[in-house]
């Protein structure tokens, strides 16, 4: 793996997953709670509205998509050629107003240090915590 120096939290929880030196939950918990940058065609309102989120198809999936999301802006590079504007939003605000379709995250595409939620794992991901909230 080439050099990364992790510049948050999200980023060091990369690291230490990928190594298996921390557990899935534990990851899950830090990507939620996490900022994360997302790329937009147009620039977004506050009420969300005019967001045109960077979206690639999976490359093994040909019916799943993609919403590339970033774990700082220093990750984004070439990408802001492809989508100017840019929102900030916790991951699990982001994942809950997501529909509940087969769009899925990749966070930092095309990168080492990155990681994918398909639409599955999203919605199974959001039951727990609407579950976990009841209770």
């Amino acid at each position: 793996m080439t050099d990364f120096v992790p510049q948050n939290d999200l980023e060091q929880a990369l690291v230490d997953g990928k190594k298996g030196h921390l557990p899935m939950a534990e990851f899950l918990k830090i990507l939620l709670r996490s900022p994360i940058h997302i790329l937009s065609g147009a620039e977004p309102q506050e009420d969300g509205s005019g967001f045109e989120p960077l979206i690639y198809p999976h490359p093994e999936e040909a019916d799943d998509r993609m919403i590339c999301v970033f774990s700082s802006p220093a990750r984004i590079g070439r990408f802001s050629k492809l989508a100017p504007y840019m929102m900030t939003v916790t991951c699990g605000e982001f994942l809950e107003r997501l529909p509940e379709t087969t769009i899925g995250i990749v966070l930092n595409p095309g990168e080492e240090w990155g990681f994918e939620l398909r639409s599955p794992a999203i919605q199974s991901l959001l039951g727990s915590i609407r579950k976990a909230r009841t209770n």
